[in-house]
């Protein structure tokens, strides 16, 4: 039996459910409002179950997807109810329940479950479902068990063994594990299914199609920001700041109204702004802001993601970031580039590092900006340089490549940049500055989810954009607007010039 993942089991679950319900199958748009993915996350989910032999679907339809049958029915017992949530007991109730034989693996014994509460959701399982067993005494960390508690109750969680202890962790954020010695808790079996209840997904309704047009889509505009996230930090007639965490402001934006993102995350190894967390809680954050981005951004937009290095225990000493994050979001990876500058740490024990990630994103693979005379390097070694009567270089500059050789923002005492501020990981304005004339026009949206000290929308300001920012520190905010406020003074004592 092919196995699925999380996510493909539960649009499977969906499917069926669906078509039970309402007699026929969901289009990519009802099953990406349930499940709460993008277009193109479903359609890969949806061709991996095609791939496995689950569904099949029918081209030019957007009602076409089918499911496959599997295999012959077979009966197991069904027990009683289960809880996902307090442990309660396992009533013994002389029942049987028909599943797919494929759903089983050869050999063991099996028994069903109904599942009450709602500690395991995370998961999957909710309540009024039905969790398939095999019966066996023993369980891996991480895995979701039929644990017996005092061999009275019986609970359904993931158990995790410490030492003398179990932990059983309900899957759920808002609910607190359950721990106990060692000898108070029996394996009964572990999950190895989960068939859902049809009744239990009342909110899953048939919504008639019809033709979409422009005016059916709600498309903001820059000045809509406002009204939707509320009293800003700080503004002017093309900048917004906001002093809140990125994540739940952009959870605010329902629709797209982002030309262009550009930022760099903490990169959490310690830096005064940040405190370190596992490897693997940072790119599930990474994962969670990083897809909100990309729900925001319009089709043609685009994303420029600065990232560094971090170390992984036991495993590496200087890890690039990218290597982590580059496939965690729905957008299309059009290439990396080497941002490499002088200044930098110092080493002994391994080489100097003098460079930094930039990864471009774009939403539309096939239709994005990019305005190369814009931003084309004028350092020619032969300018004027011809082959057959003509000139060989474009009079406007080289292609300035994927490796970007521009100096870092200094500190120090007769070494500190001009535009140095109290921040300490400050972009260079010269990196942002030839982003953005690559991958946006004036009077486009530029977005920075982590400002810092504002360097992004100094430069998106400078070049006749619309900026947006948010910065969970208020400190930071101070210094962006700070920064701001120099610039457009600047600019009135230059009008006046």
């Amino acid at each position: 039996m092919p196995t699925l993942t999380k996510k493909q089991k539960q649009i499977l679950d969906f499917v069926k459910v669906f078509i039970k319900k309402n007699g026929l199958s969901p289009t990519f748009e009802e099953i990406g409002r349930y499940t709460k993915k993008t277009f193109s996350t479903v359609h890969e989910h949806v061709e991996a179950l095609i791939t496995k032999g689950f569904l099949s679907k029918i081209n030019n339809s957007s009602r076409g997807i089918q499911l496959i049958e599997q295999s012959e029915m077979v009966k197991i017992p069904l027990l009683g109810t289960i809880a996902a949530g307090q442990p309660i007991e396992a009533m013994q109730v002389k029942e049987v329940i028909a599943v797919a034989k494929n759903l089983l693996p050869r050999q063991g014994s099996f028994f069903a479950l109904k599942v009450a509460g709602d500690s395991m959701i995370d998961e999957n399982i909710n309540d009024g479902d039905y969790v398939i067993i095999k019966q066996q005494s023993n369980a891996e960390n991480g895995q979701k068990v039929v644990a017996l508690i005092d061999n009275n109750e019986a609970t359904l969680k993931k158990i995790y063994k410490e030492k003398n202890r179990v932990r059983l962790q309900p899957a759920n954020k808002n609910l607190t594990p359950f721990i106990f010695n060692s000898s108070r808790v029996a394996v009964q079996g572990i999950v190895i299914d989960v068939i859902k209840n049809p009744t239990s997904h009342t909110n899953i309704t048939f919504k008639e199609e019809k033709q979409v047009t422009s005016t059916d889509r709600a498309i903001y505009k820059f000045e809509d920001l406002k009204n939707i996230l509320g009293k800003p930090y700080f503004e002017t007639a093309n900048c917004l700041i906001y002093n809140m965490d990125c994540i739940n402001a952009m959870q605010k934006i329902k629709n797209s109204v982002i030309d262009l993102t550009v930022t760099s995350p903490p990169y959490n190894i310690g830096k005064e702004y940040e405190s370190t967390i596992p490897v693997n809680e940072y790119v599930n954050w990474c994962k969670q802001w990083m897809n909100e981005i990309y729900r925001i951004t319009n089709e043609s937009g685009a994303f420029w993601l600065n990232l560094g290095y971090l170390e992984f225990p036991e495993k590496a000493k200087a890890l690039p970031i990218t290597y982590l994050l580059w496939d965690k979001s729905p957008f299309y990876l059009v290439q990396e580039v080497i941002w490499n500058y002088g200044a930098g740490v110092a080493a002994k024990k391994f080489l100097s590092p003098r460079n930094e990630k930039l990864l471009w994103y774009t939403k539309n693979p096939e239709n994005y900006l990019f305005n190369l005379d814009d931003i084309r390097d004028k350092n020619v070694k032969y300018p004027n340089q011809k082959k057959n009567g003509k000139l060989r270089c474009n009079p406007l500059g080289k292609n300035p490549s994927d490796v970007w050789q521009i100096p870092k923002v200094t500190s120090g005492e007769n070494r500190s940049s001009k535009e140095r501020t109290e921040h300490p990981a400050q972009f260079p304005e010269a990196l942002i500055n030839r982003i953005i004339l690559a991958a946006s026009n004036k009077n486009d949206v530029v977005l920075d989810p982590f400002l810092g000290s504002g360097t992004t929308a100094i430069t998106a300001l400078k070049n006749e954009r619309k900026m947006i920012g948010f910065e969970i520190s208020e400190n930071y905010c101070k210094i962006a607007k700070q920064r701001i406020l120099a610039l457009l003074e600047s600019q009135k004592q230059n009008k006046l010039i």
